[in-house]
């Protein structure tokens, strides 16, 4: 595959990962609230055609593009939650309006870490729409509570939730 190709294919979905990542800073997610978030991305990657998508106990997310199992596995993660807006009047911007203003989308979250969820979540679909051959499985994750430090969503997704469907990966990003 050429990076022709792949250009291509990203410029196709460019404007839905726009609309996603609205909806994504449009939902407010405070640490403890990703619910709604969640939702929004379990729902993105069913309709993308992810081969496996699940929400578990704590309300972590993950999504999986399964490869031929003849490499190694790599994880993309990102945080759902983020920070309260603060003082609405320090805002140029409403914090939950999601606004594309001067060639940037404006809001809470969406450069920590919703831009970067929207992209990997349709990076993963990009390479399923090229049927591209991958010998690892992609997995996309959503991760809750990582604002207080505390990281207990990511800790929780590794050691219990992956460790009960067997999900393995051996690199992270």
């Amino acid at each position: 595959m050429s990076i022709t190709t792949l250009k291509e294919a990203s410029a196709r979905v460019a404007g839905d990962v726009t609309a996603f990542l609205q909806k994504l800073v449009q939902s407010p997610s405070i640490s403890g609230e990703e619910g709604d978030v969640a939702g929004l991305i379990v729902r993105e990657m069913k309709k993308l055609g992810y081969d496996e998508v699940f929400t578990d106990d704590m309300g972590n997310v993950a999504g999986i593009l399964k490869g031929s199992g003849q490499g190694e596995n790599i994880m993309f993660n990102g945080h759902m939650d983020q920070v309260d807006a603060g003082r609405l009047e320090a805002w140029e911007y409403e914090p939950y309006g999601g606004a594309i203003s001067g060639g940037y989308l404006h809001g809470r979250g969406a450069c920590d870490m919703k831009g970067a969820i929207a992209s990997q979540v349709y990076a993963g679909a990009v390479i399923k729409s090229l049927d591209v051959s991958h010998r690892g499985d992609i997995i996309i994750t959503g991760v809750v509570q990582e604002e207080p430090g505390e990281c207990v969503g990511m800790a929780y997704l590794c050691d219990v939730a992956f460790a009960q469907r067997g999900i393995k990966f051996d690199l992270a990003v």
